[in-house]
């Protein structure tokens, strides 16, 4: 089930859960604690450990959910998000929420953040900002060089779809005067931590068995 291009975000989530209720109901919940054994993340946990295994058992339908409402989420709003996530999880850093309450957090404060006035966020490359400064050369450089994005210096990239817009400000190019990304926007702060005992859920990957991935995308076996 997927988000509807103008349906808020509350509404879908109403709707996404009451299908989960059924997909639940359909499977069980012991099915779920099967599905989890059988994942990679699980077995990477010491089988001492097992208070970790039990957690990661426990908490296995709510993090397979978030990730199913992420990914069902309208794709003309949010793919600048969903593409943030994929590139930080290939670089090992994974940002993905582990809760529904925390997914509708990560995309709420992405939809507002993309509603910035006068500025563009999904603007093509080489195309000027449609707001303010229009007709006076705002955003141009003052030196007649071609503009290159603040963030990496890259002249073939611009700061709005940089992949690396997210690090932290220090790390920039340019640092002067322009939007902190990483504020707007927080997945550190956003996204659940994991503790070190408990490997993370990787989400993309395709799973042994089928049906959890029809409401909430699979989970790495």
């Amino acid at each position: 089930m997927k988000q509807g291009t103008t349906e808020n975000l509350m509404h879908f989530k109403e709707r996404f859960l009451r299908q989960a209720e059924v997909l639940q109901d359909l499977y069980g919940v012991a099915w779920f604690g099967d599905f989890a054994v059988k994942t990679k993340a699980y077995t990477a946990i010491a089988s001492t450990n097992t208070a970790a295994q039990n957690k990661f058992k426990d908490d296995i339908f709510e993090a397979v959910l978030a990730t199913g409402f992420l990914c069902n989420s309208d794709r003309t709003r949010t793919s600048p998000l969903m593409l943030d996530l994929q590139t930080n999880y290939c670089r090992e850093v994974d940002y993905y929420p582990k809760t529904v309450s925390k997914a509708q957090d990560m995309l709420k404060i992405h939809m507002e953040v993309s509603k910035i006035p006068g500025v563009n966020l999904y603007q093509e490359k080489d195309q000027p900002n449609k707001g303010k400064g229009k007709g006076k050369g705002k955003g141009k450089p003052k030196d007649g060089k071609k503009a290159a994005c603040y963030v990496c210096g890259n002249e073939d990239n611009m700061s709005p779809k940089c992949p690396d817009r997210l690090l932290p400000k220090t790390q920039w190019k340019n640092q002067d005067q322009y939007i902190d990304y990483g504020k707007k926007l927080n997945l550190n702060q956003i996204g659940a931590t994991v503790p070190a005992t408990v490997p993370a859920i990787v989400p993309g990957a395709s799973a042994s068995t089928s049906g959890a991935s029809s409401v909430a995308g699979s989970v790495n076996t």
